[in-house]
């Protein structure tokens, strides 16, 4: 298994789409933070802020990661490694397994640059305002901290925050696994991804006030990131861990019961 976990992060490395996509992700985190900060100094109005707030990794992460992951799988079947990882003697659930792994690892190279921009911002004790615009747990974080005195305690609440945001992405991606067994191929993947970055919200909005669906909609790693800041409380925080575990396991499970009926020609 972790043969083929090191074979999908060195393939993936030497890929234009990863590299483009860590590149996107960098200059958007980088971005937003100058953009914040020019907002702070009253040098870009705020109004002018929101318009920029398709930049932020509520967007960007899901889709620059159904692009790689995606484009992962689909090379897989297209050029038969997947024949090869089953004739080494792996079976299929530790190759499900393995390319969890490899998704949440490259997953977490994309995300990457919003943690480090956010703690490294924090860190500086440069002024930023607070964010306004599409939901984002970085830059609230980033927002939020400046507008107090920053402690020892905030400043490693700030980076439990950002770790536990890189969970929370990568269960979201394991949403991307089973499509992409299933239809073996990246656009429908990509579909997935932009249609699901706004639809459990959409849905959690429509049905909030049904008993029953609100929770059960509410322990997803989606809505779930509206309660998360750094007033955000233990519980909230703990839910959150354990609604993203939960979700990562029932997307193996169904990826693991597609690739097991599955016919590889």
């Amino acid at each position: 298994m972790m043969n083929i976990i090191r074979a999908d992060l060195y393939r993936v490395s030497k890929s234009k789409v990863f590299k483009i996509a860590v590149l996107l992700s960098a200059v958007s985190a980088i971005s937003v933070a100058c953009l914040l900060y020019l907002v702070s100094k009253g040098s870009v109005a705020q109004d002018m802020f929101v318009k920029f707030s398709l930049l932020v990794d509520t967007f960007l992460v899901p889709f620059l990661s159904s692009l790689v992951i995606g484009s992962l799988i689909s090379q897989d079947f297209e050029s038969k490694n997947i024949h090869d990882e089953i004739a080494a003697g792996n079976g299929r659930n530790a190759i499900v397994v393995a390319k969890l792994c490899s998704s949440t690892i490259l997953t977490g190279c994309i995300v990457l640059p919003y943690a480090l921009v956010t703690v490294l911002g924090i860190a500086s004790r440069i002024s930023f305002a607070k964010y306004v615009g599409i939901p984002s747990v970085f830059f609230g974080i980033l927002g939020d901290a400046s507008e107090g005195a920053l402690s020892g305690q905030t400043f490693h609440t700030c980076i439990g925050l950002c770790c536990l945001m890189v969970l929370i992405y990568a269960a979201r991606v394991s949403l991307y696994l089973p499509i992409a067994f299933k239809t073996r191929k990246t656009v429908p993947v990509v579909l997935v991804a932009i249609l699901s970055t706004f639809g459990f919200d959409i849905l959690y909005a429509l049905f909030r006030n049904v008993k029953g669906a609100s929770e059960a909609l509410k322990f997803l790693p989606y809505t779930i990131t509206n309660d998360i800041s750094l007033h955000a409380s233990s519980a909230t925080l703990i839910e959150a861990v354990c609604a993203s575990v939960v979700f990562m396991n029932i997307m193996f499970s169904i990826t693991k019961g597609y690739f097991r009926k599955a016919e590889i020609k």
